[in-house]
């Protein structure tokens, strides 16, 4: 059994390895600088490490803090084709049609849901728990799809009613397009997206190959940049 130390030997221990450090010190002025970095390497490469290691993270921080634009719309179209980061489509055009920034902003495009409603896969479903949880979060300003799951998430209350954003004479316009679809807890029939086909926004820039509904998602916390962006995309679409 280990014996207890007394305050006095404790006292004599602490002295004794004060004596040593201060050895030390003397020995580091005679020293050469090769074997200074030696013994400073020995002694202190867990404090230097952490000094290293926190100024890496400080520094990636800021990083991020300067380089990360605002996001000022964020358009996600289920079930699209994939495109490479380096074809991007440019929104600079709309934003400054609309006074954004673009060295803080930006528009951001997402294609990487995808959604099969006659499938009972578990991943396809999580899939699809996923995009109705952004949803109503507010991750999404834009939305398009195809009809099958464009209704689906109109029916469910994901979409909103584009007479909030157009009115009477803009929507009599536009009628031959509206894609109307009925509220499963009213049962009342609203118009919830546009039908956008062969020379619309999303066939020429590839995410669809003929068509998809677009709408504007109904928990968006940007609804005026919905509300500009998806007239933006309806002038980039040739409707009559």
């Amino acid at each position: 059994m280990q014996q207890r130390m007394t305050l006095q030997e404790i006292i004599q221990l602490r002295q004794r390895e004060k004596g040593d450090n201060m050895e030390k010190k003397a020995d580091l002025k005679t020293m050469t600088w090769k074997q200074r970095i030696g013994f400073v390497w020995d002694y202190y490469r867990l404090v230097i490490l952490a000094v290293v290691a926190v100024i890496i993270l400080i520094g990636m921080t800021v990083h991020h803090y300067m380089t990360t634009k605002e996001d000022i719309s964020q358009i996600v179209l289920v079930n699209a084709k994939s495109m490479p980061a380096d074809e991007d489509p440019d929104f600079s055009e709309f934003m400054e049609q609309y006074g954004y920034d673009t060295a803080a902003q930006e528009v951001v495009v997402n294609d990487a849901y995808y959604v099969d409603l006659t499938s009972t896969d578990t991943s396809n479903l999580y899939s699809y728990q996923s995009l109705q949880t952004v949803i109503a979060g507010g991750g999404v300003d834009v939305l398009g799809a195809d009809e099958m799951v464009f209704e689906n998430l109109a029916q469910s209350g994901a979409i909103a009613d584009l007479t909030q954003y157009f009115s009477k004479d803009e929507l009599e316009q536009l009628k031959d397009y509206i894609f109307y679809v009925e509220d499963k807890d009213t049962g009342d029939t609203f118009a919830a997206g546009i039908r956008l086909g062969a020379g619309s926004w999303p066939v020429e820039h590839g995410y669809y190959d003929k068509e998809c509904i677009l709408g504007i998602a109904l928990g968006s916390e940007h609804k005026e940049a919905a509300e500009q962006m998806f007239h933006y995309l309806l002038e980039k679409s040739n409707l009559d």
